[in-house]
């Protein structure tokens, strides 16, 4: 434990020492994001309920998608990103991953936390209806995104082209999040098109919590689990096998 908790202060101690603005990078990156997409929004007439306010809709779109690919390539990238830590003693690649991933909870957590104060302060946007059920979705997001980069992380080793279908499916995965729209809102003939993505369902939840006029027509929490699970299983069997056949 004390080994994790180490690596994942180095891990933020990074990331604020890779920007010239160290800490308020944290702020201002999410901040321009959103702002972009809120001006997406506004131009391309998003097919959002008129009763949700429009920065906090893109704010509980936005950010739980940026914590699964976030997370998904933190996964990743851990042990290029460091190998010299993996020659001290005791520690492993797992410890590794672990304090990258924690550090990214974190940090989206951090910015979800500031972003939807300061829509509720200054646009007087609403409290959310169920507190604990919009963190658990969150928390969902980074679950798959840490599940998913485990998966990925083992086929590199095997798969030469695994990354390249790594990135095909995070933008897929985009269009389909529900960044921009409410499933409800849409033909119910597009909805099996759709709701193969877990982080859809994290967002139709985020929203459904946050929002008690809008009731989601799909999503699924026993989906969301089952994803979780069936991505950390699979992640975590994969890569101990492919170690032990591999140099």
């Amino acid at each position: 434990m004390r080994v994790i908790v180490a690596l994942t202060i180095r891990a933020m101690q990074e990331d604020a020492g890779a920007s010239a603005m160290g800490y308020l990078a944290t702020f201002i990156t999410p901040l321009m994001t959103v702002a972009i997409f809120l001006v997406s929004h506004l131009v391309i007439h998003a097919l959002a309920p008129p009763d949700m306010p429009p920065a906090l809709f893109i704010i509980l779109g936005v950010l739980p998608y940026y914590m699964f690919t976030g997370t998904m390539k933190r996964v990743t990238s851990a042990p290029k990103r460091a190998r010299s830590i993996l020659a001290l003693p005791r520690v492993t690649t797992l410890d590794v991953i672990i304090s990258q991933c924690l550090d990214e909870y974190c940090s989206y957590a951090i910015q979800f936390v500031g972003l939807a104060t300061l829509t509720i302060i200054f646009e007087r946007d609403p409290l959310p209806a169920d507190p604990f059920g919009v963190a658990a979705a969150f928390t969902a997001a980074w679950l798959i995104g840490w599940g998913f980069g485990l998966v990925i992380l083992a086929a590199q080793r095997v798969i030469p082209g695994a990354d390249a279908a790594s990135k095909i499916i995070s933008r897929v995965g985009m269009l389909t999040s529900g960044l921009f729209f409410v499933l409800g809102q849409l033909p119910q003939s597009t909805w099996p098109y759709m709701d193969w993505n877990p982080v859809l369902h994290v967002n139709e939840f985020m929203r459904s919590c946050w929002f008690p006029v809008y009731k989601s027509p799909v999503a699924s929490a026993s989906f969301i689990f089952e994803c979780i699970v069936g991505l950390f299983v699979c992640g975590l069997i994969f890569e101990r096998a492919i170690r032990r056949v591999t140099p």
